[in-house]
């Protein structure tokens, strides 16, 4: 590179942010000057990314890398492009050059493991924290990070070993946020709870830890202190859709049905039609409030979008089921399991309907489908106990009465009723 170039590159370099124009111009002459200079495209990437346009910051680094394919900070960059517009395999392979380039350094291999448990590869991601332990075995993050992953796949041992190292070399908390995801996948929402709390006193504006206490409170059944938290994480962040959400699930949940139809409905009208989650819940919230005919509206909303249609088949199915239409609602169980081959509760729904639509053979094979699924869904263990008893095994279908009492809530209409079946079968 000719000192020429480089006098331009170090005068647009030290224009301020704002002179775009002139730095860009600046730049096109070095490009004209030294069209194979990877410096020259790297500053021309920089200044698209210092004005946001990504997609261009990606074309001049892609060509640094063209020309020189050592080169380091192009690949970091381009990742970083990458990371920003959500594009997390385009950033992986990025990155995956960068970290052969510099094998050593133990922070690239840590950045990959991120972006790959972004893109929810979390055996990519471990595999990636691991390259960097072998490289450094003392940065938090990597250990941090396979945590997150072994999480992600209930391997809940490995998360506890290095949740368990964290807090011994990580002052941060970031421990005890992991702690608490492992003790609630492990049944221990009460411990849960304290562990945020410690967290929370420390850093009383952790948002993560507020909305995942409120997850605890729920697991519990403290729907109050559930709320509570959620609200207090949205003073925040108060855009979060999913703590929205939320707080309307403890609306509908603690009886106060106009105000879960209100909440749903304003995140229906900001998210629109493609997330089906919320178009499901204000059909719940509608179907709380004796609305029916606006829930079955809003259900044909999200099937007529891209959204998941499975929720949306089985809240339409429990609704027919309600108004005493069977035939239609084993139909839209069918469409959900069609839609989604794992939902326990569709196959709960239609194992529940072949009872008297089909028969006890069929019926006892959607419900092994659902407890396989979901073992602690209550409905499923109900009605395969009632399968059971129909075929003439009373000793199991008492079995699974009894599982279905130990899951289902105190007033679940439910299980009252297998009381009265266990009574009868006597």
């Amino acid at each position: 590179m000719n000192e020429h170039v480089r006098e331009l590159l170090e005068q647009a370099q030290g224009r301020a942010d704002s002179e775009l124009d002139g730095r860009l111009a600046d730049l096109d002459e070095a490009a004209e000057a030294a069209p194979d200079a990877p410096e020259v495209y790297i500053a021309r990437g920089d200044c698209y990314l210092d004005a946001g346009a990504l997609a261009l910051a990606i074309d001049e680094y892609s060509y640094a890398v063209e020309l020189d394919g050592e080169r380091l900070e192009a690949w970091r960059k381009l990742a970083e492009c990458e990371m920003r517009r959500g594009q997390w395999e385009a950033a992986a392979e990025a990155l995956t050059e960068a970290a052969e380039l510099e094998p050593e350094d133990a922070s690239l291999w840590q950045r990959l493991g991120d972006v790959w448990l972004a893109a929810g590869e979390h055996g990519r991601a471990i595999g990636a924290f691991e390259a960097g332990m072998e490289e450094d075995d003392s940065l938090p993050g990597l250990y941090l990070g396979r945590a997150r992953a072994s999480l992600a796949m209930d391997l809940l041992e490995d998360a506890a070993e290095d949740v368990t190292h964290l807090e011994r070399i990580d002052p941060s908390g970031s421990a005890l946020l992991l702690r608490a995801q492992l003790q609630l996948q492990e049944g221990q929402p009460e411990r849960a709870v304290a562990s945020l709390g410690k967290l929370l006193d420390r850093q009383p504006a952790h948002v993560e830890a507020m909305r995942l206490r409120g997850d605890a409170q729920w697991e519990l059944g403290d729907i109050a202190a559930a709320e509570a938290d959620y609200r207090r994480s949205l003073t925040e962040d108060a855009e979060d859709v999913d703590t929205r959400v939320a707080i309307a699930e403890c609306r509908l949940a603690l009886g106060d049905t106009l105000g879960a139809v209100e909440m749903a409905e304003t995140i229906a009208a900001e998210v629109g039609a493609e997330d089906s989650g919320v178009l499901e819940l204000l059909a719940r919230a509608l179907v709380a409030a004796g609305r029916n005919e606006e829930a079955l509206a809003t259900i044909a909303r999200g099937l007529a979008s891209e959204g998941d249609p499975a929720p949306l088949y089985l809240r339409r199915g429990l609704i027919h089921l309600a108004a005493g239409r069977k035939n239609l609602a084993w139909r839209d169980a069918r469409w959900a399991i069609d839609a989604d081959g794992e939902y326990a509760e569709a196959y709960a729904l239609r194992g529940r309907l072949a009872l008297e639509l089909e028969g006890v053979e069929e019926a006892v094979a959607d419900l092994d489908a659902a407890v396989a699924l979901d073992p602690e869904l209550g409905a499923a263990w109900a009605w395969r106990g009632r399968a059971r008893e129909l075929g003439g095994d009373i000793v199991e279908a008492d079995s699974n009465w009894a599982e279905a009492e130990a899951l289902l809530d105190d007033d679940d209409p439910l299980r009252a009723e297998v009381t009265g079946w266990r009574r009868q079968a006597g």
